[in-house]
């Protein structure tokens, strides 16, 4: 989430992550070019500037105009080189989550005479990086040629990180090609080199001979080049580049037909679209051009008998100049098969999978919709019922005092400054985003006891909403976390359950352009601060400290600790989870999961102060290549529920109960917890408010178990199918089972937990438990000592369990921990019925 006010790069979730894949281990760069270290493709290796001197040659900015490159004559650099055995493009980043702003020069020659051939400042595209990290794609080499990558920073910038240098052979016809892919030309390959290389794999003579009619056919099917191929009787917006026009500012109804339809439009990776398919077949077009920022929902619920797609894509502010073989990359979003109900039915009379789609589309852009089906041969006719964004109307409030143009509350964009605002406030407030720069507006609130923490933003914008705590002291917004995410348009809301502190609202426009000072509705904005008493979450223990996961750490232990398992956690049990394909690595999330673990009857028989238990918890997003899905360190806390239960039957446990067993259930509560995990895998603690009592249930198993609720869907604070993921987390241990139950949202066949092991063989690890307190302490002494059944008399009953328990706390009357004759005394002393 970008809180900056300078749009030096585009930041999403996990931003704020580190990656817990470990660096290649290489040199450190070389001080000079003659020196240069050899990058080996694909390979980390990392650098540090802070103990360079600086190297002898200007560098001008032209080459990289806007990337925010500032190279000072006097700036400390390091030197790579990289070779490349075949014809293909380089790319190099110096993305690595937690290293400084740097900026990135690429030389062609020899030392002796080097030729600057591209540059960077600020990169774009990849995630898990710093804020400001550079990136140079695409740069042709041909066959062993050399390049020499000299490495420094913004502004004079120093510090240590890594370059990844990733080289992909191409044919040596489509480096400096000029012709058009899909075009013939006569000339040798064609200008976009992955698209050349895909068609000369298939055809050389595409790169040795010339690019013909053939070449072009090669590149409308590999590519997804524009094509729209004509047909008799097809509807007149059969194609994307005669699509029906259709109102922006009023709901409408747009029947349709798709018999004698073709296809013009690129497929889609089935994950990207929640589809089996990647076909997008029969296809029809509307386009709009949105008179309001907002949400733009799309459905065909209930009018269609066939399987039907739904897709957006934005042809920006000029439709005029669109390139229609970039649609695939001007997707805003598609969906196959919407909820069920009369979106997803099936059976008499018929199975329908219609389809519905909601995005956020930006007023003045014009935006293509389009109508397709889940294979070739399905069509049919039915009604799309396109629902536009209305005007949003702002709430009234205390001016900001802040004149448009200004910045007199940017927090930590600026030295910290911020305005004011109080639970149950609303103020009305002005921003501006023009030419990659933004407004940044910080308003400060106090939290004086546990309370559920709402912020409403109503604009005409579309808006970044965020609720805040830390130091915004401290520069590039480095002492600052985020507790709750905005969700919606009008309204954007943020809401969090916050414990008693300082906090921050944050309020922004959502890009870094489209609403220069006096452009009307689109400056203005209100802000509403609301609260509810609550219960918080209690956050865990432990987490990433920037380095490394920390384990937590009980604040108030008492003496005794059961310790289910002596390993540390080191990857997350088994789990179900979506997890589509790249590129749409961010597109999932864990779905609800439950993990128990029983402690044998009698190791827990006073209080408990403490529980310890792995977590994984991570969002999944794009390598920092940019070629393939990986996993990260998550950088919001994920919310869990984590109890201690009595077994009522001593036996596996099967599942929690709401009314003492009659539903099935064997787990009853002892106590329940909501709680927030921060990122990391590591043993996390819970460390309770004040202990709880278990002396009750010194005769029974008691279970730990940890509940996860559904973070593809998406829970309050953590936005659905945005990567993110909570599992247990634990080892394996040799020659051992898991001794860990799960129920899995996916594999629940018999509504109770399993074994783990009974959902494959390599499911052994065991997940980690510890619970710590005060064995034996005298918390819940009965109203009557010694009337163990609770049946309110004193006899031979009771006597037995004294007897069965000597020695052992199970008998124990006098909270020594210990079954013994003073025990005994006590009880043969109240023989009898219990008084009252």
């Amino acid at each position: 989430m970008n809180l900056t006010g300078v749009c030096k790069t585009s930041l999403v979730a996990g931003v704020f992550a580190a990656a817990f894949i470990a660096a290649g281990a290489a040199a450190q760069g070389a001080d000079e070019c003659s020196g240069a270290t050899a990058l080996a493709n694909g390979t980390a290796s990392p650098f540090n500037t802070s103990v360079a001197t600086a190297s002898a040659g200007a560098v001008d900015d032209a080459l990289c105009a806007g990337t925010f490159l500032n190279f000072l004559a006097t700036q400390r650099d390091v030197w790579f080189k990289f070779t490349a055995t075949e014809s293909g493009l380089l790319e190099v980043n110096t993305c690595l989550s937690g290293s400084y702003d740097t900026s990135v020069v690429i030389y062609s020659g020899s030392c002796a005479s080097l030729t600057p051939v591209a540059c960077n400042g600020d990169g774009t595209g990849l995630t898990g990086c710093q804020p400001y990290y550079s990136r140079i794609t695409d740069l042709a080499l041909n066959a062993n040629e050399t390049v020499y990558i000299r490495i420094g920073g913004y502004d004079g910038a120093v510090g240590s990180g890594q370059i990844v240098a990733s080289f992909v052979g191409v044919p040596a016809g489509c480096l400096g090609a000029v012709g058009a892919c899909n075009e013939p030309h006569g000339g040798l390959g064609c200008q976009e080199a992955a698209c050349c290389a895909a068609v000369c794999a298939f055809n050389p003579l595409c790169c040795d001979v010339g690019w013909d009619a053939s070449c072009v056919t090669n590149a409308i099917e590999q590519c997804g080049y524009y094509y729209c191929p004509p047909a008799s009787g097809a509807p007149a917006n059969n194609c994307a580049t005669a699509a029906t026009s259709v109102s922006g500012s009023a709901d409408s109804v747009q029947n349709f037909n798709t018999a004698n339809a073709t296809m013009d439009g690129p497929n889609h990776a089935g994950a990207t679209c929640a589809s089996g398919s990647d076909i997008f077949a029969h296809d029809v077009w509307w386009k709009i051009v949105p008179a309001n920022n907002g949400a733009l929902i799309l459905s065909t619920c209930g009018s269609v008998s066939y399987d039907n797609k739904l897709a957006v894509y934005n042809l920006g502010t000029d439709p005029a100049a669109f390139d229609y073989n970039e649609l695939a990359g001007a997707l805003v979003g598609c969906n196959d098969d919407g909820a069920s109900g009369a979106c997803n039915t099936t059976g008499t009379p018929a199975t329908t999978f219609a389809s519905e789609l909601s995005v956020n589309v930006t007023s003045g852009n014009t935006y293509l919709i389009r109508l397709g089906s889940y294979a070739e041969g399905q069509t049919g006719s039915g009604s799309l019922r396109i629902t536009v964004p209305a005007a949003c109307v702002i709430d009234s409030g205390s001016a900001e005092g802040e004149d448009c143009g200004l910045s007199t509350n940017d927090g930590c964009n600026g030295a910290g400054e911020f305005s004011n605002i109080n639970i149950g406030q609303t103020v009305a407030g002005n921003f501006w985003a023009d030419a990659d720069t933004r407004d940044t507006d910080f308003y400060q609130f106090q939290v004086t006891a546990p309370t559920q923490v709402t912020a409403e933003v109503k604009s005409a914008s579309l808006t970044t909403v965020l609720l805040l705590k830390g130091d915004l002291t401290v520069a590039n917004c480095a002492g600052v976390d985020i507790v709750g995410t905005g969700a919606g348009t009008c309204p954007n809301t943020a809401s969090s359950c916050l414990t008693p502190g300082v906090y921050y609202a944050f309020v922004a426009v959502g890009s870094f352009t489209g609403a220069p000072c006096g452009a009307g509705s689109v400056n203005s904005y209100s802000l509403k601060l609301s609260g509810a008493p609550a219960v918080c979450p209690i956050t865990l223990s432990g987490g990433f400290d920037g380095t490394t996961s920390q384990p937590g750490v009980c604040a108030n232990p008492g003496p005794n600790t059961v310790t289910t398992s002596t390993a540390a956690p080191t990857a997350g049990l088994v789990a179900c989870a979506v997890n589509p394909a790249f590129p749409n690595c961010s597109g999932g999330g864990t779905t609800a999961n439950q993990y128990a673990r029983s402690i044998a009857a009698g190791l827990v028989n006073g209080e408990v102060s403490c529980i310890d238990v792995g977590v994984f918890c991570v969002v999944r997003d794009a390598n920092a290549a940019g070629t393939a899905c990986a996993t990260y360190i998550s950088d919001i806390a994920l919310p869990a529920k984590l109890g201690l239960y009595a077994d009522l039957d001593g036996g596996d446990p099967r599942k929690v109960t709401a009314n003492g067993g009659t539903d099935g259930g064997d787990l009853e509560a002892i106590f329940e917890q909501d709680v927030l995990a921060p990122g990391g895998v590591y043993k996390a603690t819970l460390n309770l408010e004040a202990p709880v009592c278990v002396q009750d249930y010194a005769n029974k198993k008691l279970v730990v178990v940890m509940q996860i609720p559904d973070l593809y869907v998406g829970v309050p604070g953590v936005p659905g199918a945005s990567g993110y993921g909570l599992r247990a987390a634990g080892s394996t241990v040799t020659g051992q089972g898991s001794n860990t139950f799960v129920r899995l949202s996916c594999a629940d066949g018999t509504g109770q937990f399993v074994l783990a092991e009974s959902l494959g063989a390599t499911f052994t690890a065991q997940w980690v438990v510890n619970v710590n307190g005060t064995n034996g302490a005298n918390c819940s002494a009965p109203p009557c000592p010694g009337d163990f059944n609770g049946d309110g008399v004193r006899n031979g009953t009771d006597l037995t369990t004294i007897l069965s328990g000597w020695g052992s706390p199970a008998g124990d009357i006098n909270g020594d921990g210990a079954t013994n004759g003073t025990d005994l005394t006590i009880l043969l002393s109240g023989w009898g019925v219990c008084p009252g």
